[in-house]
């Protein structure tokens, strides 16, 4: 939803940016047009895109690369390969000291779903079958930027069954945010408003 960024962070856009484009979730799904749509969106609004697959870069790669860019993207994919390749090499801790300091995070689908506080909801939309690491559901807890669940793909196929039954189970539990594919939330300290654009 990087059409909504100028609305979102007005600060990055035409400055000369550079977002840390993570599209590592997308190592385990299919398809992965997404994964180009949201580049050129971002190129659109002269954002430099610096393509980082955590799955791929070291540690201290990962970290000087997050430190360095402007801000963060997480594309989507398959929420629990996310993950695990989060924590594998301590993206998890790096992207939340950056955010913690100040740095913008933007998560797209998988990248939405991993900045609640557990992702163990989700099992309805992703399988854990390439998430050997996380022992099933047992160890789900993610970054916790805010206190709901996002719920993206609403009402958009091919996840009207799954987004359903993840709203049946989970609304009277956890407090659930259920996004149409031109939808955003914005998140600024403990405001949240929703945005409605044109899908990348």
């Amino acid at each position: 939803m990087a059409s909504l960024l100028p609305a979102c962070m007005p600060e990055v856009v035409d400055v000369d940016a550079t977002v840390a484009f993570i599209p590592t979730a997308s190592r385990a799904s299919w398809p992965r047009f997404h994964v180009r749509a949201a580049e050129r969106a971002f190129e659109r609004l002269r954002i430099h895109v610096d393509v980082l697959d955590v799955a791929a870069e070291t540690p201290d790669e990962i970290r000087r690369r997050i430190g360095r860019d402007d801000l963060i993207y997480v594309a989507g994919g398959n929420t629990f390969y996310l993950l695990q390749e989060l924590r594998r090499r301590g993206t998890d801790k790096a992207i939340r000291e950056a955010v913690i300091a100040g740095k913008p995070y933007v998560g797209e689908s998988a990248g939405s779903v991993v900045a609640s506080p557990n992702i163990a909801y989700i099992r309805w939309m992703d399988s854990t079958a390439k998430a050997p690491d996380l022992h099933g559901y047992a160890d789900c807890e993610a970054l916790g930027f805010v206190d709901f669940r996002p719920v993206p793909h609403w009402g958009s196929l091919p996840f009207l069954t799954s987004t359903r039954t993840i709203m049946k189970r989970y609304a009277g539990r956890y407090a659930m945010k259920p996004m149409h594919n031109n939808e955003a939330i914005a998140v600024r300290g403990s405001a949240t408003r929703f945005l409605r654009g044109t899908p990348a």
